[in-house]
């Protein structure tokens, strides 16, 4: 079973299908661009991305051109195949995708720019500020429940994996309080996958490689 934000199934899925497996995708939330003012960048500034959403987000605002000349960074692999996909190159993607990972790459005293949800972890942040740097918060999206999910998951069960690409669809999930049974939850990477712990969510697996392609992969393993 898929359960990505409304609208954005597709590319997990199509990796899914070509592994061979039957897929239901699932909506448990959707997701909404945030208005309000970008922070001021100035020389030096790192535009540092941990999910794919916020760069659709500013693709939605039109706002695309405050990155115009930034150095640009991604949180891992998913993310930067969607800043790519907008025109932008992240020039630094860490080997581990967290944002404490990501601190870490970015080096000492940077000045760091993170377009984010309202909700965001704050791994990035915590990261940045014990080297000494500056982190400037914008939110430009927010993830929102749909309340009918609950009905449409419970007519999906039962199921052999979910695959989760994000902390907020591990939120989602656990929120809904249903019995998933037998079904193994898999996960794009180890922030999802902390997310789903401190949830009460058992991870039977963690994708080698954040792509939807690597949470496929793990997704047929763990199959069954």
């Amino acid at each position: 079973m898929v359960t990505r934000a409304e609208g954005q199934a597709g590319a997990l899925e199509a990796a899914l299908r070509a592994q061979g497996l039957d897929v239901v995708a699932v909506a448990l939330t959707r997701v909404e661009a945030l208005p309000g003012a970008l922070p001021e960048r100035r020389p030096g500034d790192v535009v540092a991305f941990t999910s794919a959403n916020a760069a659709r987000a500013l693709a939605e605002r039109g706002a695309l051109g405050w990155l115009e000349g930034a150095e640009v960074a991604a949180v891992g692999q998913a993310t930067a195949a969607a800043l790519r996909a907008l025109g932008v190159t992240p020039s630094l993607v860490p080997a581990t995708a967290t944002g404490a990972a990501l601190a870490a790459a970015l080096g000492p005293g940077r000045r760091v720019l993170h377009p984010r949800a309202r909700e965001a972890l704050d791994d990035l942040r915590a990261g940045v500020e014990a080297l000494g740097g500056e982190y400037l918060p914008a939110p430009v999206y927010q993830v929102v429940p749909i309340p009918e999910a609950a009905q449409a998951v419970a007519a999906a069960l039962p199921v052999d994996v979910i695959p989760l690409m994000s902390p907020s669809a591990a939120r989602a999930l656990a929120a809904l309080g249903l019995d998933l049974g037998a079904a193994r939850v898999v996960v794009i990477g180890p922030t999802t996958a902390a997310a789903c712990e401190a949830l009460g969510l058992r991870v039977a697996a963690v994708a080698a490689v954040a792509t939807v392609e690597g949470l496929a992969g793990v997704a047929v393993g763990s199959g069954g």
